[in-house]
């Protein structure tokens, strides 16, 4: 295996797949949270003040979060594309190599 195939099995590429079930994640329990605070005058649990605003601080955390992970998985797609690009690139040099040279040099 070549230094470039390397890269290109390298096993931190599974990062944007853990960054897109993350990104589920958060947009389910965003949901929750979200649902709870616009429902939750109406259940017959009372809540403090203080218990609400911690609601929102976490919602808005979990906002914020998911903001930042969005970034970060198209800056991952973008370098994901860039790799492949490369790699494609790259097969198709070597290929006119061998076939400029002759097979059994390389």
């Amino acid at each position: 295996m070549t230094g470039i195939e390397e890269l290109i099995e390298y096993e931190g590429r599974r990062l944007l797949e853990v960054i897109q079930e993350v990104i589920r994640d958060i947009v389910t329990s965003s949901e929750d949270y979200t649902t709870f605070l616009t429902y939750y005058q109406k259940l017959e649990t009372p809540f403090t003040k203080d218990q609400i605003n911690k609601y929102k601080d976490e919602l808005t955390f979990l906002r914020q979060y998911l903001s930042y992970l969005v970034s970060l998985q198209d800056d991952l797609e973008t370098a994901e594309g860039s790799i492949e690009s490369s790699y494609m690139k790259y097969t198709k040099e070597i290929e006119e190599l061998k076939n400029l040279l002759g097979k059994n040099f390389y």
